[in-house]
């Protein structure tokens, strides 16, 4: 499977990559790591780790 680069935040109203996504969660913006859509079909998506303190990451927030 590919990696997706972007999503749409359905809270923020705008594709997001996950570095911003993480961003804004953290800033209050966005709520919800599985409120995002596929650019290409979509589908729904979750950002993994978008709501882990960057210290507890395993792997870097990303789309799935």
């Amino acid at each position: 499977m590919a990696s997706v680069e972007e999503g749409w935040s359905i809270e923020y109203g705008d594709f997001l990559d996950p570095e911003t996504a993480y961003e804004l969660f953290w800033g209050g913006a966005i709520r919800d790591k599985q409120q995002f859509i596929c650019p290409f079909c979509g589908a729904d998506m979750t950002c993994i780790n978008l709501d882990a303190e960057e210290q507890d990451w395993i792997v870097h927030p990303h789309y799935r």
